[in-house]
Order: C-alpha cells, then sequence, then structure tokens
C-alpha cells in the first residue's frame, strides 16, 4: 500500500507528463488534495494563475489526478461532474 508521500511523487510524475504537452507550467495544488477509501485525488493548476489569481491564466481541462493507494494505478478524473461523482464510480468499480 502506498502512503500519501508516494503518492504524491507519482502524481508529480504524471503532472510532469501532462505538462510536457503544452507550454504553461503545471503545479500541484497541494491543499485540494483528497482521501478517498482507495487513495488520493491531486488537483493541479497553472503556475501562473497560482502565483497572481489571474483568470487570464486559468486552464480548461485540467480533469485531477487519480493515485490508487492499493495498487499504485495512475488515472485522471473528468470535469464534466463533480469531483465527488467521479470518486462514487470509481470506489464502485474496485468493489
Amino acid at each position: 500500500m502506498l502512503t500519501i508521500e508516494e503518492a504524491r511523487i507519482l502524481a508529480i510524475e504524471k503532472l510532469t507528463e501532462i505538462q510536457s504537452q503544452t507550454t504553461i507550467k503545471l503545479v500541484l495544488l497541494e491543499n485540494k488534495t483528497i482521501e478517498f477509501k482507495y487513495g488520493w485525488v491531486f488537483f493541479f493548476h497553472s503556475e501562473e494563475f497560482v502565483k497572481t489569481g489571474n483568470i487570464d491564466f486559468m486552464i480548461a481541462g485540467n480533469g485531477p489526478i487519480v493515485i490508487d493507494k492499493y495498487n499504485g494505478t495512475v488515472d485522471r478524473f473528468g470535469t464534466a461532474r463533480e469531483t465527488s461523482f467521479y470518486i462514487q464510480k470509481y470506489c464502485e468499480s474496485r468493489e
């Protein structure tokens, strides 16, 4: 079973992969992380938006990164619904 620190490293690796597809610097929103039964949900945004709050630097389609604490699977949630919906569906798929 993973610790949150190990999961965070996996989330950063995934964030680096996502960032490699753009010119925008991305950062994890450390204070927004959600722990649930099967793992953690890590949110991220553009570094410039986090620093300035300027909506010109907001990004869209940045579905959070999900790390499964039992098997280390790295996945993404969508953005069309609330995070709680995706957590519920994830838990249902694991049970």
